[in-house]
C-alpha cells in the first residue's frame, strides 16, 4: 500500500469485518503489505496468504457478506486467484459459500496438494 489512508482504510474494514489478519513493513521501501490468512485452504499442509490492497475492500466486504467470518478470507483469496480451494473446503461448505468457491476457478485435479475428491 502506498500511503497511510490506505493502511487506514484496509484496518478499518478489519475491524469492521472482525477480520484477522496482518501486516508487515518493508525495510527497504517502508512500503506496508496486510494480508489475510489462508493456510491450507488452497493446498493441503501449506502455510498462505492473500494481500489485500485498499482497492480491495468492496471484494473484501462482499465477501463477508456471503461467508461471515468463518469464510471472508477462503472466499476472497479465491476470487483474487480466480482458483478453487481444495475439495475438502468446498466440501464444508453451505450452499451460498460453495456456489462462489466452484464459481472461482475450474475444477482441481484430485493430488497430495488437493488430496479429497469433490462431493456432488
Amino acid at each position: 500500500m502506498k500511503t497511510i489512508e490506505d493502511v487506514k482504510t484496509v484496518v478499518a474494514a478489519a475491524y469492521d469485518m472482525d477480520l484477522d489478519f496482518f501486516w508487515h513493513i518493508d525495510d527497504d521501501t517502508d512500503e506496508v503489505r496486510a494480508a489475510v490468512n489462508v493456510n491450507d485452504t488452497f493446498f493441503w499442509a501449506a502455510a498462505d496468504c492473500e494481500i489485500v490492497e485498499a482497492e480491495d475492500i468492496p471484494l473484501l466486504k462482499e465477501m463477508y457478506d456471503i461467508g461471515g467470518y468463518k469464510y471472508v478470507a477462503d472466499l476472497y483469496a479465491a476470487r483474487k486467484r480466480k482458483m478453487r480451494p481444495q475439495n475438502a473446503i468446498i466440501n464444508g461448505a453451505t450452499p451460498e459459500v460453495r456456489a462462489v468457491f466452484l464459481a472461482a476457478g475450474p475444477e482441481r485435479p484430485v493430488d497430495f496438494l488437493n488430496p479429497k475428491e469433490l462431493e456432488q
